[in-house]
Parts: structure tokens; C-alpha cells; sequence
């Protein structure tokens, strides 16, 4: 047998036929590209002790923009409960695949920090050492922490803001009406628009933006014996704010951007009209490849001033 009729025979056994299995699989896989290559740039600098910022945030950036790009086409490339949320109060997304999408996504972010920790287990083990002093230098490969004298209510509130920026400007990306790149732009648009976040944002608590990462990463922590401590701050049960403040954020990003841009969009069949009265009124016909808009606001050549 060939390796083509042995590919082929496989895939008639093992396809699945089930659109949300089909699409649950597509966003563990790509939550998973996400987490190990985010988790990968992190733990490099954390053992090689650099404090480079621009080196964690196009990291991370450019792990957001493939592992959207791995899910994109079958599951609409979320890889992040933050986003699953925003699309479905808005109405983009069913709510009733949001709780699956999200295991699904902590799923792939667990997977691929036990990947991760694993690679790099001797270089974590010597070079930040697992004890409860030092487990925000070690845990915070995975997950997230506060920084120096930051405030649970300015945390977040930081969460609020970093997370509705994300979303807001995602549904951005994706509106049609209002300057949209072309769908395969839309990773690395994504990924330039994490980095940026993170640069300007990423102080305060380490800009978690996604919660199935923070939360998976913990999980993790706490079976590699970093203890309980991973889920809190100075006594205090930090974990509940990246796990729950970027859901809020994304509820807040989505409908601003609704309600300050997406609701005003004319209807098709009012734009159409409004383009054809345009058109009777212009005083020569549109070149080939010009808007009758840009036209109309051209002065004829003749004219003079």
C-alpha cells in the first residue's frame, strides 16, 4: 500500500464528522501553538535572567498570530475564552458553544505548559529555583502576577481596559464595513495588536489577556509542587483577576466598539441607493477602479480656481 491510499484510508476512519468536535479539536490545537510558543519565549528569558521587554512582547505576539492562524479556517481561531465571549454577547458566536470552546482552550493551554516546563525543566530547575519566595520569577513563565505595589482594584481595572482594548480592535479587524484587512491578515494583525498591548500595558499585572492560559498555567504550577501560594498574592486569592477580569473586559470592548461604530454602519440597500444618487449627480462618469464617492469630491479638470 502507498503512503498516499494509507493517508487517505486513515482519514476516512478517523475524519470527524461532528462540526463542534471538529471545531473543539481546531481550538485545543491552536490554544496549544498559542501557549507553547508564548510559554517557550518567556521561559528563555526567565533562565537566561534578560529582562527584555520588546523580546517577551513579540513573543508572545507572534505566537497569538500562529496560533490563530492554526484554527482560523475550521473553529474561527479564538484560542481564548476572552474572544469566545466578546463574539457571542455580541451575537457572532453561539453562547451555547462558549463553556466547551472554553475547556477546549484550557485544555491545549494545560497541555502546552506541561510541554513546556518539560523542555525546559533543567534550565527552570537551576535557574529559577522552585520555592515560595521566588514563585512569581518562576510560575510567571506560565501564568501571571502583580507587579510591586499594584492594587487589586487597579489590577483590575487594568484587566478591564487591556482586555476591551483587545477585543474591540479584533472586532475591528473583522468588520467588513469599516477597513478590514483580508482574513489571512488577520493573525499577524492580531499578534501586532497583542504586543502592543503588552508594551504599553504589561506593568501592572504582565498583561494575562487570556484566561485559559493563566488559569491552565496554574494548574500546572501547582502539579509541578510550586504549592498552593501560585494561586495567591500576599495571602490573597489573586488568580480570580486575570481568570475573570479579562471576561469582563471582553463583554465591555465588544459592545463599545458595537455601540460607537458597528449599529451606525448604514443598512447595504440605504449605502447602495445613497451610491447610485452619487452617481446622477456627478458631472463626468467614474473612471474604471475609482468610488463614486472619491469622484464626486474631485473637482473636474477644467475647472479653474
Amino acid at each position: 500500500m502507498s503512503i498516499e491510499n494509507f493517508v487517505e484510508n486513515l482519514k476516512g476512519k478517523l475524519a470527524i464528522q461532528n462540526d463542534l468536535f471538529r471545531c473543539l479539536l481546531s481550538e485545543f490545537l491552536g490554544t496549544f501553538i498559542l501557549v507553547v510558543l508564548a510559554d517557550g519565549a518567556l521561559a528563555s528569558l526567565a533562565i537566561s535572567g534578560s529582562d527584555n521587554h520588546l523580546w517577551a512582547a513579540f513573543g508572545v505576539g507572534f505566537a497569538v498570530a500562529f496560533g490563530i492562524w492554526t484554527a482560523l479556517g475550521v473553529s474561527g481561531g479564538h484560542v481564548n475564552p476572552a474572544v469566545s465571549l466578546g463574539l457571542a454577547v455580541t451575537g457572532k458566536f453561539p453562547m451555547k458553544r462558549f463553556l466547551p470552546y472554553c475547556l477546549a482552550q484550557c485544555s491545549g493551554a494545560f497541555v502546552a505548559s506541561v510541554v513546556c516546563y518539560s523542555v525546559y525543566y533543567d534550565g527552570v530547575k537551576n535557574a529559577v529555583p522552585i520555592d515560595v519566595d521566588n514563585h512569581t520569577a518562576a510560575c510567571g513563565i506560565f501564568t501571571t502576577f502583580p507587579g510591586e505595589s499594584v492594587g487589586y482594584t487597579t489590577a483590575f481595572f487594568d484587566q478591564i481596559i487591556t482586555t476591551g482594548l483587545l477585543i474591540g480592535l479584533l472586532l475591528a479587524l473583522l468588520d467588513k464595513r469599516n477597513m478590514a484587512p483580508d482574513l489571512t491578515l488577520v493573525p499577524l494583525s492580531a499578534g501586532i495588536l497583542v504586543s502592543s498591548i503588552i508594551l504599553s500595558y504589561g506593568v501592572n499585572t504582565g498583561a494575562p489577556l487570556n484566561p485559559a492560559r493563566d488559569f491552565a498555567g496554574r494548574i500546572m504550577c501547582t502539579l509541578a509542587n510550586y504549592g498552593p501560594e501560585v494561586w495567591l498574592d500576599d495571602g490573597k486569592h489573586w488568580w480570580l483577576i486575570p481568570t475573570f477580569g479579562p471576561l469582563v473586559g471582553s463583554v465591555v470592548g465588544a459592545w463599545t466598539y458595537m455601540l460607537c461604530i458597528e449599529i451606525h454602519h448604514p443598512n447595504e440597500e440605504t449605502e447602495e441607493a445613497s451610491r447610485k444618487e452619487i452617481d446622477v449627480l456627478l458631472p463626468i462618469p467614474p473612471p474604471p477602479g475609482t468610488t463614486a464617492l472619491a469622484d464626486a469630491l474631485r473637482l473636474p479638470k477644467s475647472s479653474k480656481a
